[in-house]
C-alpha cells in the first residue's frame, strides 16, 4: 500500500481486459517498461471461506508415499519398520502390536476404534475438532479387498510420546506419523477465510490471494504432503489488510520465463501412486517392485528420483518390441480383475489360462527365433554388416562375423554418461598391458584388455596416478590350498595378500607370512601372523581349524574354510557376530549325514544343526527328542 510498509505479491494476469499470454520476449519487455510507469489501485476485493477436509487413513500407498515425503524413508524401510511394530513392542504393559497389518488397500476403520479417537480428540482439543470421520476414496474402476483395515493405531490411547522410550528413532516417527494421520481423520475440516484482490495497472490487471487460518481443524495433529494440496499453495499466503480503490507502491517487478518441462522422473512416492492408479500390482507388492529396479540395475536413484541405466532401457525397448500387449501399462490391471471374477466363479480359469499361455508362448517363439537386426553401418575392420546385439549390460553393435570378428561399440541410448578420458598409451598398473573404456550395467568403467586373464578395474572418473601407484601384482610358486594353482601376491586396503590365480572359480585367500614376504620383496604394513598369539579355538559354525584374518578393526578369526564357511571369532577366542556361543556336542548323529549334531545359537533362540554344513543344512528345535 502507498501509506504502508506492509509488502505482497501480485501477478500479472490481463491486459486490455483480456487474459494475458506473452510468448516473445519483445512482447515480455514492453510489459515490463509499461508495468514500471503504471499506477497500481485496487479495484475489487474478494472474500470467501474454504474447508480443507482431512485425508482418510492410511492404506499401504499413502503411508509409502508420505513415509517418503515426510520421513525420506524408501518404500523397502517403511514396510521394515511398520512390520517391526506391527509384530509388537516391549511395553511395560507387555508385547504391544501398535499397529493394525500394514498391507491393506481399504480405509475402513473398526466401530470401536472411531469411538476411541472421538473420546481422545475431545479430551486433547474439544468437542468442536470432532469430524464425521474422513471420506472413504475408492477411484473408478479401482478393486479394493477390503479384508483388513486402514493402517491405524492399535490402541489410539498410546500417543507417541508416551513410548517414545521404548522405540526406536525410526520406530517412533513412523509410528508417530500413522497416529497423527488416524486421529487426524476423525477430526473436523480446517477452515480459512481466503482473499482474492484485483489491482489495476494502467492497461494490465493483476490478482493477488492469500489466506489466514480461521480454525485449525485436522491441522492441529497434521499437515498433508499430497499433490492435491499443491495447488493451495498461492493462497496459503497471507495478504495485509487492504482496502477498495487503495492506491498502492511498485517495489519490484521479477519477470520470470517458464519453459514446457518434460514430465519428472518418478520418485518412489509417485511411482507408488501410479502403480496404484493404473491397478498393478497389490499392497504387498509395491515395495519389492521397487527394490527391483534397483537390484537389477534397472535404474539408479539421483537426488531421490529413478534414472534408467542402460541396461533398463534396453530391457525395456526388448519387452516393448517382442512384448507389447504384456507391457501395456493396462494388462496386469486386466489380469488382475479376471483373477477377481474367477475367484467370485463369474469366469473359469482353464479358459483364461488358455488364453494368456497361447499368445505368451508365440511371443517366446518370435522373440527367439527372431533374426539379428541389421544396422545402417558397416564394421571398420572386416567390411561385415553391424547387427543389434544384447548382453548384461545393454544394447551393442557387433559384427556379423563374430566370432571371428569381435569389432564392438556402444548403441546411444540417450543415457548421460561422464567425461571420457583419454587412455592413449596408458598401461594396465597390474600387467602393462593396454587399458579400454567398457560398459557394464551400471555405466562405463576403465578395464584392462587382458581381460579375464586380468582383472583390473577402476571408475572412469578415478585419478589415473593415484591408481598407478598401487603396485603390481606379483607372480608366486605358492599353491592353494584349495585348488592347488599357484598364488599371486596382491594389494588391498589393508595391505598385500595371497589370492589364487583361479579367481573368481577359486576365491581362496590368505595372509602373507614373514618368510614369503621376504622372498618376494615385500613390506607387510601389519604384524605377520606368527607375530599374533592366536587362542586354540574351533570354528563357531562347522567346527574346522580357524585362522587370522584381517578387516576393518584389526585381526580376527575367520573359519579356513571360506568362504564356504563364513564363521567368525574374536581375537580372544570369544564368538564373533551377535557373540553367539561356541556349538556344543549334543551327543547325537545327524539323520541325514551321520556327522555330530551340535547346539547352535541363532536370532531366534538356540536350535540343533549338523555339523557338516553347509553341505548338510538339517536343523530341528532344541527341545525336539
Amino acid at each position: 500500500p502507498a501509506d504502508r510498509d506492509a509488502q505482497f505479491t501480485a501477478e500479472l494476469t490481463t491486459r486490455d481486459g483480456e487474459k494475458l499470454g506473452i510468448t516473445t520476449q519483445e512482447d515480455a519487455e514492453t510489459a515490463v517498461a509499461e508495468l514500471r510507469d503504471a499506477e497500481y489501485s485496487i479495484t475489487g476485493i474478494e472474500k470467501k471461506q474454504r474447508r480443507s477436509n482431512p485425508q482418510p487413513p492410511f492404506i499401504t500407498s499413502t503411508l509409502q508415499q508420505q513415509a517418503s515425503g515426510k520421513l525420506r524413508f524408501s518404500a523397502r524401510k517403511t514396510m521394515m519398520v511398520a512390520q517391526q511394530i506391527y509384530e509388537g513392542i516391549e511395553l511395560p504393559e507387555g508385547q504391544t502390536a501398535l499397529i493394525t497389518y500394514m498391507r491393506t488397500d481399504s480405509t475402513r476403520i473398526a466401530d470401536s476404534a472411531r469411538n476411541e479417537a472421538v473420546d481422545l480428540i475431545k479430551s486433547k482439543f474439544g468437542d468442536e475438532y470432532v469430524g464425521k470421520g474422513a471420506k472413504r476414496k475408492k477411484k473408478a474402476g479401482q478393486q479394493v479387498q477390503d479384508a483388513h483395515e486402514a493402517i491405524r493405531p492399535t490402541h489410539p490411547e498410546l500417543d507417541p510420546e508416551s513410548i517414545k522410550s521404548h522405540l526406536s528413532d525410526e520406530q517412533f516417527r513412523l509410528y508417530e506419523l500413522i497416529w497423527q494421520r488416524f486421529l487426524a481423520s476423525q477430526m473436523s475440516a480446517a477452515v480459512f477465510d481466503v482473499t482474492s484482490v484485483q489491482i489495476a495497472a494502467g492497461r494490465h490487471g493483476l490478482r493477488a490471494s492469500g489466506s489466514v487460518p480461521v480454525f485449525a481443524g485436522y491441522r492441529a495433529v497434521y499437515e498433508d504432503t499430497s499433490i492435491d494440496e499443491s495447488k493451495e499453495k498461492k493462497e496459503d499466503r497471507e495478504l495485509p489488510e487492504l482496502h477498495e480503490d487503495e492506491a498502492l507502491r511498485l517495489l519490484d517487478l521479477l519477470p520470470e520465463q517458464h519453459f514446457t518441462k518434460p514430465p519428472p522422473r518418478y520418485t518412489e512416492a509417485s511411482l507408488v501412486r501410479a502403480l496404484e492408479e493404473n491397478g498393478i500390482g497389490r499392497p504387498s507388492t509395491y515395495a519389492a517392485i521397487i527394490e527391483t529396479l534397483r537390484q537389477k540395475n534397472y535404474a539408479t536413484m539421483e537426488k531421490r528420483a529413478f534414472v534408467p541405466t542402460r541396461l533398463g532401457i534396453t530391457l525395456c525397448d526388448y519387452l516393448l518390441e517382442y512384448f507389447s500387449t504384456v507391457m501395456d501399462v493396462n494388462f496386469t490391471a486386466n489380469v488382475e480383475a479376471d483373477l477377481d471374477r474367477v475367484e467370485a466363479g463369474e469366469q473359469d480359469w482353464v479358459e483364461l489360462i488358455r488364453e494368456l499361455h497361447g499368445p505368451l508362448t508365440q511371443w517366446i517363439d518370435e522373440a527367439e527365433n527372431s533374426p539379428p537386426k541389421e544396422l545402417d553401418e558397416k564394421c571398420p575392420e572386416c567390411g561385415g554388416i553391424l547387427h543389434e546385439k544384447y548382453s548384461a549390460t545393454g544394447r551393442f553393435a557387433g559384427c556379423e562375423k563374430y566370432p571371428e570378428c569381435k569389432y564392438t561399440h556402444d548403441i546411444d541410448l540417450g543415457v548421460p554418461q561422464p567425461e571420457t578420458p583419454d587412455l592413449e598409451g596408458e598401461e594396465c598398473p597390474e600387467c602393462s598391458k593396454g587399458l579400454v573404456i567398457k560398459q557394464g550395467p551400471t555405466g562405463a568403467f576403465v578395464g584392462c584388455e587382458g581381460y579375464p586373464d586380468c582383472r583390473y578395474t577402476r571408475p572412469i572418473d578415478a585419478d589415473p596416478d593415484a591408481e598407478n601407484a598401487k603396485p603390481k601384482a606379483i607372480d608366486t610358486e605358492i599353491e592353494c590350498d584349495e585348488c592347488a594353482k599357484p598364488l599371486i601376491i596382491r594389494h588391498g586396503r589393508r595391505g598385500p595378500f595371497l589370492g589364487c590365480s583361479g579367481y573368481p572359480k577359486c576365491k581362496s585367500t590368505r595372509n602373507l607370512t614373514k618368510e614369503e614376504a621376504e622372498q618376494y620383496g615385500v613390506e607387510l604394513t601389519e604384524p605377520a601372523d606368527e607375530d599374533i598369539e592366536k587362542p586354540d579355538v574351533k570354528c563357531p559354525e562347522c567346527g574346522e581349524e580357524m585362522v587370522i584374518r584381517r578387516g576393518r578393526r584389526g585381526p580376527f578369526l575367520g573359519c579356513s574354510k571360506y568362504p564356504k564357511c563364513r564363521g567368525t571369532a574374536q581375537m580372544d577366542g570369544t564368538a564373533g557376530k551377535a557373540s553367539r556361543p561356541q556349538p556344543e556336542p549334543t551327543g547325537e548323529n545327524c539323520p541325514d549325514c551321520g556327522k555330530p549334531l551340535l547346539m547352535r545359537s541363532g536370532r531366534r533362540g538356540p536350535f540343533v544343526g549338523c555339523s557338516g554344513y553347509p553341505k548338510c543344512r538339517f536343523v530341528k528345535d532344541a527341545g525336539e527328542a
